[in-house]
């Protein structure tokens, strides 16, 4: 026999001893959540409500889409003994259950599947991010890694990274030793990812799809790097917390040399070429996919509404009233209520804010109240309303709507009310935002 054909009768019997194998495993008894021989997963158990003292709260941190700063807003709902320190996936897999039961609060670098050690019901939440503005951002964060802190830790994965362009890590050869620029939001909501040699994923696309999109519906809360105010009080809301996000970013890629030039160097930007678009826009096409149905999630579940906490001059008073910080109005005029300087995606919204004002003393003018809508630091006005202060109760607070349409996407959207010779006005702090 030939050396050809030697080597043809070995690969034929590896062939039908891995099948043989894989017949085996099918067989098994595999536990529910567990991986399968096929290298897909069953989708997460889906736990709707507010988090209940029995329930474990998961973060699935997926690089650059602002998870340094959900850790830090979610973790802080918990005390310290019950976070957990491991932020690894594969660490915690290795940890018993007993171990894993003392934590609260995950934040994980990890796929869904590296969730299902976690005992007890798990609320799962994560945010997402453009996809090709995602991989860029990853991209240079790992490129801006200085040198001497690669070699000193060790970090292969950063230097096997840096010393590649863009559009010849996105090739296949490379592409199999950093999968991490392979459609990764799709990856971690739908289990781990393998290639090939040749930069071929060892999962069939459409069912890693399919499984990434029915894992999306079953989280607990989802949200979007790009609405950070929406995201962080929608998943608030549906996890019945109070929200505490305050405008933090951290770790942004941009800001890495000034915050730790020890770490970090600066990098030259260079504009993207066509051939450099099209590797990308390849790499993400299953991320696009998941973006989208997150988006229409996002949307429909901005229709429930979310309070958003505008912002108060520093000569304006306010006070708390069973519960609710109120803005009191005095002769002065001018703005006492704006922000909250959000971004928001296109689409006609109703605004809902909560008014008192008292009857004005005999001989004054009743004053008056305009509410208006801009954005772009008041560059663009989308509606302005005028208030007629005699029709506001004294003794309760009336619900006062102004609806607007943004036709694209918006930046620093404000909620003004501005007020003049109303000294017994008050208004809820809070403002109710909703997409129609």
């Amino acid at each position: 026999m030939t050396r050809g054909g030697i080597l043809q009768q070995r690969l034929g019997q590896a062939r039908r001893s891995l099948a043989a194998l894989r017949g085996l495993f099918a067989r098994a008894d595999w536990p529910s959540a567990g991986i399968h021989p096929d290298f897909s997963y069953q989708p997460v158990a889906p736990n709707p409500g507010p988090l209940s003292p029995d329930d474990r709260l998961v973060f699935l941190h997926i690089e650059k889409t602002a998870g340094t700063t959900a850790h830090h807003v979610l973790s802080a709902h918990f005390p310290e003994d019950q976070v957990c320190p491991a932020r690894f996936g594969h660490i915690i897999s290795l940890w018993e259950s007993a171990r894993l039961a003392r934590y609260r609060f995950f934040s994980l670098h990890a796929s869904l599947r590296m969730v299902s050690p976690i005992p007890g019901p798990k609320k799962v939440v994560t945010f997402l991010r453009e996809p090709v503005s995602r991989l860029l951002s990853h991209y240079n964060f790992w490129r801006s890694v200085r040198d001497d802190v690669i070699e000193r830790e060790n970090l292969d994965h950063i230097r096997y990274v840096k010393h590649f362009a863009l559009k010849d890590l996105l090739t296949p050869g490379p592409l199999a030793a950093a999968p991490d620029f392979w459609n990764l939001q799709t990856q971690r909501l739908a289990g781990d990812l393998f290639f090939g040699p040749s930069g071929r994923a060892w999962r069939d696309e459409n069912e890693l799809l399919d499984t990434a999109l029915i894992n999306l519906e079953n989280l607990a809360a989802v949200g979007f790097t790009e609405y950070p105010d929406l995201s962080f009080q929608r998943i608030a809301e549906d996890l019945g917390l109070p929200n505490r996000y305050d405008g933090m970013r951290l770790n942004v890629t941009a800001n890495n040399v000034a915050d730790e030039p020890e770490r970090f160097e600066q990098l030259t930007g260079s504009a993207l070429d066509d051939e450099t678009a099209e590797c990308l826009d390849r790499v993400t096409q299953l991320d696009r996919r998941v973006y989208d149905h997150g988006q229409r999630l996002f949307r429909e579940r901005l229709r429930l509404g979310v309070i958003l906490s505008g912002s108060v001059p520093p000569h304006v008073p306010t006070m708390v009233e069973e519960g609710c910080e109120l803005v009191v109005g005095d002769h002065r005029e001018g703005n006492i209520l704006f922000g909250p300087y959000c971004t928001l995606p296109a689409g006609s919204y109703r605004a809902t804010l909560w008014l008192r004002a008292g009857t004005a003393p005999r001989g004054k003018r009743p004053g008056s109240i305009t509410i208006d809508v801009c954005s772009g630091g008041s560059r663009k006005i989308h509606a302005v309303q005028s208030i007629r202060p005699i029709i506001l109760a004294d003794q309760w607070f009336d619900p006062v709507e102004i609806e607007f349409t943004l036709p694209d996407a918006a930046d620093l959207v404000e909620i003004r009310v501005t007020v003049a010779g109303l000294a017994r006005l008050a208004l809820k702090r809070g403002i109710a935002l909703r997409l129609l």
